[in-house]
């Protein structure tokens, strides 16, 4: 979990004043989820392995593609901003608050992307930063905005 951590470091953080590219809304054709994860294994969770490092998810999903409004690519940091809708942002704002020091798992098309621990309360939009190369944003921005172009 040693990877995670050091990667994924101030992961979901406030983007205020961040240069964003093009805002899309989140395609209908992707499934875009966030669960709760942790890093043992216990009843009714789901085992998945990012990169070397293995979680457990929960089964219940907390967020989905209706509660984001908008999606984005920022050109300064290389990563992809999500933009919750105002029940987005009232969930994520609870789910952040009651999960302190628990995995929040953020999965595309049943690939776990990313899995930071939450570190406090978030709300309004998320980016989605880590060892992400370029065409890897891209490859993901045009994941979850396809067919919307």
């Amino acid at each position: 979990m040693k990877t995670l951590a050091v990667l994924f470091l101030l992961v979901l953080i406030f983007t205020f004043g961040c240069k964003e590219e093009t805002e899309l809304p989140v395609s209908k054709y992707v499934k875009l989820e966030f669960k709760l994860a942790q890093n043992y294994a216990g009843d009714s969770l789901e085992m998945r392995v990012i990169k070397k490092d293995t979680i457990y998810l929960y089964p219940k999903v907390e967020l989905s593609n209706e509660d984001i409004a908008l999606v984005s690519k920022s050109e300064i940091d290389n990563g992809i901003v999500l933009t919750f809708t105002e029940s987005g942002n009232d969930k994520i704002a609870k789910l952040t608050m009651l999960g302190f020091g628990k995995l929040l798992a953020v999965i595309v098309d049943d690939k776990v992307i990313i899995a930071p621990k939450i570190m406090g309360k978030i709300s309004g939009k998320v980016q989605i930063l880590g060892a992400f190369t370029k065409e890897e944003i891209g490859e993901m921005f045009d994941s979850l905005t396809k067919k919307n172009k």
